[in-house]
């Protein structure tokens, strides 16, 4: 009898039934859920790792471009603030008017278009 018992024990009856493991039975499913999931995570899901990412770039950008907003309207409150500006603007919208300051002569020139229509 114990011959026999060590001949069943070293030779499986594998053509009778498979030997009982269930480890790698839920390791036959795990392997393409986490695939699965990858692909949910990665591509597919409103909060995929895709989407974060150009979002992340969107960021950067826009957070560039209000910078640079930022300080053009810096630049223009200093501008606005100076009072050598706000002259120098003034008496450029006044000359364009054709205004002249003391001791000077004012051309006009007439357009092209107004010489046309003589």
């Amino acid at each position: 009898m114990r011959d026999i018992g060590n001949r069943i024990a070293r030779h499986r009856l594998t053509r009778y039934a498979a030997p009982h493991d269930p480890v790698p039975r839920r390791l036959k499913w795990f392997w393409p859920l986490l695939a699965l999931w990858l692909l949910w995570v990665g591509l597919l899901s409103e909060h995929s790792f895709y989407r974060l990412w150009r979002l992340e770039q969107e960021q950067r950008r826009t957070t560039g471009e209000v910078d640079r907003a930022r300080a053009d309207v810096r630049e223009l409150e200093r501008d606005r603030d100076d009072p050598r500006a706000t002259r120098f603007r003034a008496e450029a919208e006044v000359r364009g008017a054709g205004m002249a300051r003391p001791g000077e002569y004012v051309y006009r020139v007439p357009d092209t278009a107004d010489s046309t229509r003589r």
